[in-house]
């Protein structure tokens, strides 16, 4: 590892992180406001994680379209009948695209992924999903249909960008409840794919945030930022080593980013911000679904995603009218304790 950056690379990298602190200050101080305590869950959740094996392969099945079509129609009803109607003009608008091809296909070309789509230019508004044949498909389906359901083209609330991958996992997970349910075999579900995901970024987001409250506290990120790391209390499995070596991974990919949209400083600074907040996003939204399993009705949760952008009030405020409050002692407990009951529902062994 490379000991320290030199001036000119702590010169530099303070120049992006200025301009990304600028922005999220102005427009959504929440990330800032929360760094630290996502900071401090994602230790725990990682420590909660690491000590079991989420190995798994679903058993196989051949689900036709219609199979996909009539379950994922009956799950929305139970979720909320009102969204039948938008569910029907999805499938019959052609708004609802299938990716087919195999694994080299696929390494070969990420562009083709199951996601929510939308233009505002266009007033269109789409959903694509990879098949795998089997019931993933239609928890992917039903993931991306609440992203649809959740945005308003005519408005733009940060509470939808913050909050929007919180609830499409929360009714993702609902999805295997329901299908185990109606007696599927929970053999043939990829029920630890969330864990698999999260546990792998959570490390990034441990490290990067690290670097981040660093920079909020002391106003820049120097040589002698090092010597600060207890009083900042950054994780103790962050050295001083560690520390200067993941500031130049993130300088990299801020200059891979800049060289990438040079000609455009406005998105270069859009893809600058969500290089880091995507993580976030994703990490409180996983905590948050475990905590809504725990603690909230589906119908509270139906509720939020039609508030997304209604009330452009704080995210935290918007969470409180659920009795959400994420800087409670008991919210990052009862996050673990709804991952426990998880593990124990699917039987997850331990490492």
């Amino acid at each position: 590892m490379k000991n320290s950056l030199t001036n000119l690379e702590y010169n530099e990298l303070n120049n992006y992180l200025n301009d990304i602190f600028t922005c999220l200050e102005n427009e959504t101080p929440e990330v800032i406001n929360n760094l630290r305590l996502i900071n401090n869950y994602s230790l725990e959740l990682k420590n909660k994680l690491k000590k079991y094996n989420f190995k798994h392969e679903p058993k196989e099945n051949n689900l036709t379209f219609i199979d996909i079509f009539n379950l994922s129609r009956e799950i929305i009803s139970s979720i909320n009948k009102d969204y039948l109607g938008e569910f029907d003009e999805l499938i019959g608008s052609g708004k609802l695209n299938f990716i087919y091809h195999d694994n080299t296909e696929y390494e070969c070309n990420q562009s083709d992924k199951s996601e929510y789509k939308f233009s505002k230019e266009n007033n269109l508004k789409e959903i694509n999903v990879v098949r795998k044949f089997n019931y993933s498909d239609i928890k992917v389906l039903i993931h991306e249909f609440i992203h649809y359901m959740g945005h308003n083209l005519e408005k733009n609330s940060h509470n939808y960008y913050f909050l929007t991958e919180f609830l499409a996992i929360y009714f993702e997970m609902y999805t295997d409840d329901y299908l185990i349910n109606i007696g599927v075999d929970k053999e043939e579900l990829d029920y630890t794919y969330r864990f698999i995901t999260i546990f792998k970024k959570l490390n990034a987001i441990i490290h990067e945030t690290s670097i981040l409250i660093a920079y909020d506290s002391l106003g820049k990120i120097d040589e002698n930022t090092c010597n600060n790391l207890d009083f900042l209390h950054i994780p103790t499995e962050i050295s001083e080593e560690r520390f200067n070596h993941d500031c130049l991974i993130l300088l990299d990919k801020f200059r891979k980013i800049n060289n990438e949209h040079k000609n455009n400083s406005e998105e270069c600074l859009y893809y600058l911000i969500t290089s880091l907040t995507n993580k976030l996003n994703y990490a409180l939204g996983v905590m948050l679904t475990f905590y809504a399993r725990k603690n909230n009705s589906n119908e509270e949760m139906i509720k939020l995603n039609n508030y997304l952008q209604e009330f452009d009030e704080n995210m935290n405020d918007l969470l409180m009218r659920f009795n959400i409050n994420i800087n409670s002692e008991n919210f990052i407990n009862d996050v673990l304790l709804s991952v426990d009951e998880y593990i124990n529902k699917y039987s997850i062994k331990k490492r």
